[in-house]
């Protein structure tokens, strides 16, 4: 079953919807950013008027502004003489961390394995900034052994595991500031640490900010989402 999937954020309503078709079935999917969602099954005479009414259905919601999910709008540049990550550094990985990645990225690595987006950033919905806040979100960082620290998913993790919440993988540098993707609670969401935005139980360790769950902005609720609303901005 192929399933259409689309995201509505404008930083007051933030909520996903999906849609999917088989035969006489249509299948939607509902919910606010980073949640689970609640399925809707309809029925209908035949697989022909079932797709039609899976048409209207995502057409009436791109009119109210709902933006469909589509990676492959947001070019990636790779890394110099980088491949593309093989199952088996993927899985010694997640070995390692504990965890398997969520699909999407997973998907991501065993094919562009890190690079620079082409973007000029992304908006961050509930940073505390009065001007509306655009982050970028560059570089997407490699497990290509070879490649400098600063593009390295194996030397961000090292480094910078232990100040984050738990379940939380750093998988991309932003001036600084941490991308994250969320392994524990809500699996697969994106999110966005400042490392200026200091929390009443930041704990200091020489100079280290200790990162905590309040201070986690969520930016997308999927890594596919995260790169398609990056395109988006750079289309704008």
């Amino acid at each position: 079953m192929l399933t259409d999937r689309y995201y509505f954020d404008d930083g007051k309503s933030r909520k996903f919807w999906s849609i999917a078709h088989r035969g006489k079935t249509v299948v939607t999917t509902s919910g606010r950013l980073g949640a689970k969602g609640r399925d809707s099954t309809k029925d209908y005479n035949s697989p022909i008027e079932a797709k039609a009414a899976a048409k209207i259905a995502a057409e009436e919601k791109v009119k109210k502004g709902y933006i469909r999910i589509d990676p492959g709008q947001l070019k990636i540049n790779r890394f110099d003489g980088v491949r593309k990550a093989t199952e088996t550094q993927v899985a010694k990985f997640e070995k390692q961390i504990g965890a398997r990645l969520p699909e999407e990225y997973r998907s991501f690595l065993l094919t562009h394995n890190g690079g620079f987006p082409v973007s000029e950033g992304i908006k961050v919905f509930g940073h505390p900034s009065p001007y509306g806040y655009i982050a970028l979100v560059d570089p997407l960082y490699s497990l290509d052994p070879n490649v400098p620290e600063y593009q390295s998913l194996q030397a961000a993790v090292n480094s910078v595991h232990y100040v984050l919440p738990p379940g939380h993988l750093p998988f991309a540098d932003s001036g600084g500031n941490l991308v994250t993707i969320d392994l524990k609670n809500k699996i697969g969401a994106i999110f966005y640490f400042d490392h200026e935005m200091p929390d009443e139980d930041d704990v200091d360790d020489e100079d280290v900010t200790h990162y905590t769950t309040k201070q986690a902005i969520l930016l997308a609720g999927s890594f596919d989402e995260l790169l398609t609303r990056m395109a988006v901005y750079r289309d704008a």
